[in-house]
């Protein structure tokens, strides 16, 4: 990522063991553009289910995640 120029990456003026990683501007536009492709995918995906479904698939992906 760094090589990409998606993170700029510092050494830690508090330990020299630890680096610090940000994004940079290109990686934070990335970041973005990701968000919301996969916000409009997600819209795209659920727009045809009821109330109840929806609830219904927020608690099965809870259970996946835990």
């Amino acid at each position: 990522m760094e090589k990409n120029r998606l993170i700029e990456k510092r050494a830690n003026p508090r330990d020299a063991r630890v680096s610090l990683v940000k994004l940079s501007s290109s990686g934070q536009t990335l970041f973005e553009n990701a968000i919301t492709v996969f916000e409009h995918s997600a819209e795209q995906l659920t727009k045809d289910l009821t109330a109840r479904q929806l609830q219904t698939l927020s608690q099965l992906l809870s259970r996946i995640a835990n």
